[in-house]
């Protein structure tokens, strides 16, 4: 692992623009649709129709999954939560495979791995890029949801779940072939 801290102020350096506009898309994604579901939905009583609609309507609740609860919190999480862990996984997976990946295929990788680095230091950059873009991802998530007035436990939960999916779809692998089998999969697990 000599040289993953040089490699990754690089990646960083490099990532200057692409991580916090994907983390700030994210971010302004999730948190975005709680102000939008208060305004579509803003009694309970709309809320409780919306969801015994849902419930009623088989195919619907097999392509999206069942609704629990009829607060705001719980329709934005409905709505929004496959979308959002699919993306925040995405955005792993693409993170480790432009650095790792591309590098390979453009000839970099050669001339870095010139220098005196571990076999594994390109790797271990990427992978903690992607989870540190992870856990802010998820931090900011979370902060977002409680300031639009959702309960604390339920946002941190959601966004400790985005946090998650990020890490384990960069965790799980590092090329191209392998990240579109884990993509698929990866925003069902519990």
């Amino acid at each position: 692992m000599t040289g993953s801290g040089r490699l990754l102020l690089l990646y960083l350096r490099r990532d200057r623009v692409v991580a916090p506009g994907w983390v700030l898309f994210l971010v302004l994604l999730v948190v975005g649709m709680v102000p939008y579901y208060g305004k579509v939905f803003p009694t309970e009583a709309a809320r409780l129709d919306f969801v015994a609609e849902v419930g009623g309507n088989s195919a619907l609740t097999a392509f999206t999954g069942p609704l629990h609860g009829h607060g705001l919190g719980n329709l934005t999480v409905w709505k929004i939560g496959d979308i959002g862990f699919t993306l925040t996984a995405l955005m792993a997976i693409m993170s480790v495979v432009r650095h790792t990946r591309a590098e390979e295929e453009s000839g970099r990788a050669e001339l870095v791995g010139a220098a005196v680095i571990g076999r594994f230091a390109s790797l271990t950059a990427s992978l903690l890029l992607a989870c540190a873009a992870s856990l802010l991802t998820g931090l900011l998530t979370g902060l977002g949801m409680i300031g639009n007035g959702l309960d604390a436990p339920g946002s941190l939960t959601m966004a400790l779940a985005m946090a998650m999916r990020q890490g384990h779809a960069g965790g799980r692998q590092a090329g191209r072939g392998a990240g579109g089998g884990v993509l698929p999969p990866l925003h069902r697990l519990p």
